[in-house]
């Protein structure tokens, strides 16, 4: 499930000594499923495509924010790959056999 994806990628960045904050506030309503220096990681195992971009576009306003990481099992989200919101550049890990 999502959360022990998120444990694995905690677990990476931690081996690899990248700082980062889980779960970081950007507004009253987002939150960043993790935040390592100004590159915002979004992990997705559900939802759409339409869902993500619009999620992804409110995150690209964010002043922390300079650069997008969608880690997701899910082939339709591959579709915001090389996408720029605001001149935030997401990429897309997708994960097969999960």
């Amino acid at each position: 499930d999502e959360y022990q994806l998120q444990d694995g990628i905690a677990a990476a960045l931690d081996a690899a000594g990248i700082p980062y904050t889980r779960e970081h506030r950007l507004t009253t309503k987002d939150r960043v499923d993790f935040l390592a220096g100004n590159v915002g990681i979004e992990v997705k195992v559900a939802g759409d495509k339409l869902a993500l971009a619009r999620q992804l576009q409110r995150y690209a306003h964010h002043p922390d924010i300079e650069h997008l990481v969608v880690v997701t099992t899910r082939r339709a989200h591959r579709g915001v790959h090389d996408a720029v919101f605001d001149g935030v550049p997401v990429h897309v890990v997708h994960l097969l056999g999960l």
